[in-house]
């Protein structure tokens, strides 16, 4: 009615969780802006000129469900040049599947059981059925990862740390140099995801398609302040601010990795399910891996019924006693790493932040 124009053409990949497009060669005149967004309200954007990075490059953020559509709007006063100008391709679709939403990747099922109840080792624990106070500010810190590179989709799990600097604050995330170690527009952070407990300690709790409210907020978007393969970490600075009531941790530069028996608490999200419960004691007897040095390093092992990490969980920021980040996960070292829920043979294995504790100064505690 405004003399405009709008395009608009909706994109889907059957049974996924969630989808986001790749947009490349981008350019819109000054008059125009780019959305996506789902049928059920979920929207972002405006995207302008050659989008956020100024280079014709922009993942959009995913959004739920198994369709999404992309946006043109051209304001008015409108001539064939401004729509000449336009030019974009999508040229990729990222098809996230239901199992990285909670759900079981049944095809077109809905209300599946949250995927920690069914496709988790038996000792994952969600952390929502344990009465452990330490971990509550983790909650409020650690985010499910979800990035693209290549070909794939990845997820691993990072945290907010705090600095020390008074009057602002900026969103410094902790994660493991194998999660990622390069800065990532289309990094997503996934705040508060949660499964509520069920009537059992393996949680009972089932999903809507999608999981309305079971989770906080995300972010998109990172730039890498410092990381290295030695002590396996990397810190992000995340380009959006996480969602309110987000808790930023504190730490220490104090070595742990020799204290034998001091206790370590984290969430994290294991193989993608909502955060979960594990707690380990620093083990200085535990055999090293090659490669990764005690001290480096801190080895701590697990108990029966204490929760456990698998894939997905790396990066997960761990904690001491006083709710403290001493390191971030790296993996597990032992002689039958296949079973996640054998304590004695193996060994958790964490980057130790008292060992790269000089090089992320300059941003924590400068």
């Amino acid at each position: 009615a405004d003399g405009g124009y709008v395009w608009s053409a909706t994109i889907g990949s059957v049974g996924a969780g969630a989808v986001r497009l790749h947009v490349e060669n981008l350019f819109l005149p000054d008059n125009a802006a780019l959305y996506f967004y789902s049928d059920s309200g979920e929207a972002y954007g405006p995207y302008f000129g050659t989008g956020p990075e100024n280079n014709g490059d922009l993942w959009t953020p995913s959004v739920f469900g198994e369709v999404g559509t992309l946006q043109i709007r051209v304001d008015a006063p409108v001539g064939k040049q401004d729509l000449s100008n336009i030019s974009f391709s999508v040229t990729e679709v990222g098809h996230v599947s239901r199992a990285f939403f909670g759900f079981i990747d049944r095809g077109l099922d809905e209300g599946s059981v949250a995927s920690f109840c069914s496709t988790n080792a038996s000792c994952v624990l969600n952390t929502n059925c344990v009465n452990e106070p330490i971990v509550n500010p983790a909650e409020g810190a650690v985010a499910k990862m979800l990035w693209i590179s290549g070909a794939y989709i990845y997820t691993c799990t990072g945290g907010l740390l705090a600095d020390t600097v008074s009057g602002t604050q900026i969103p410094y995330f902790l994660t493991a140099n194998h999660c990622l170690n390069k800065a990532s527009t289309n990094l997503e952070a996934f705040f508060g995801y949660q499964a509520p407990c069920g009537s059992t300690a393996n949680c009972t709790g089932t999903w809507d398609d999608p999981p309305v409210g079971s989770y906080t907020g995300k972010t998109v978007g990172a730039t890498v302040k410092s990381t290295n393969r030695k002590g396996d970490y990397t810190l992000l600075q995340l380009s959006q601010n996480p969602p309110a009531g987000s808790i930023f941790l504190g730490w220490t530069s104090v070595a742990v990795s020799g204290t034998n028996g001091a206790p370590l608490y984290r969430v994290s999200h294991p193989s993608g399910a909502p955060q979960s419960y594990s707690d380990q004691t620093v083990s200085t007897s535990a055999p090293t891996c090659t490669g990764w040095p005690r001290g480096q390093r801190i080895y701590s092992r697990g108990r029966a019924g204490g929760g456990a990490t698998e894939g997905g969980s790396s990066g997960s920021p761990v904690v001491n006693a006083l709710g403290q980040v001493v390191g971030q996960l790296s993996g597990s070292c032992g002689t039958n790493n296949s079973n996640v829920c054998d304590f004695t043979n193996n060994a958790t294995v964490d980057g130790a932040f008292a060992y790269y504790f000089k090089s992320v100064k300059p941003f924590l505690h400068p």
